[in-house]
């Protein structure tokens, strides 16, 4: 292993680990040309990254809400439904004259198969 340290981008000579300090250099990799452009690099990868993963939210969000809507209008045109059936079956009991007597007819079908 050499013990000179070299700047992995541009070849620049960073120093000796047996006549300069040997901790100084271990962690270095660039000339600090190099490391401002590399950390100015890896910023605008990040940004670029963020931007996309917002934009697909965004649209994650869009269709999520476009879907919600379609269901929105589809629960109101089944309330439509029925307000327009509850409104049929009053005319109807209010042309018979009579009220309707579901809760009679439930419990009289229940009597009936109780005593099977």
């Amino acid at each position: 292993m050499s013990s000179k340290r070299y700047c992995e981008r541009c070849g620049e000579y960073l120093g000796d680990y047996m006549t300069d300090d040997f901790f100084k250099y271990l962690p270095m990799k660039y000339c600090p040309v190099c490391k401002t452009e590399i950390v100015r690099e890896q910023k605008r990868k990040c940004e670029r990254e963020r931007r996309k993963k917002k934009r697909l939210e965004r649209q994650a969000e869009k269709t999520r809400l476009e879907l919600l809507q379609e269901e929105n209008t589809l629960q109101k045109e089944r309330i439509e439904l029925l307000e327009t059936r509850n409104q049929q079956l009053r005319e109807e009991v209010n042309r018979s004259g009579t009220k309707p007597r579901i809760g009679v007819q439930v419990s009289a079908q229940i009597r009936k198969k109780v005593k099977r």
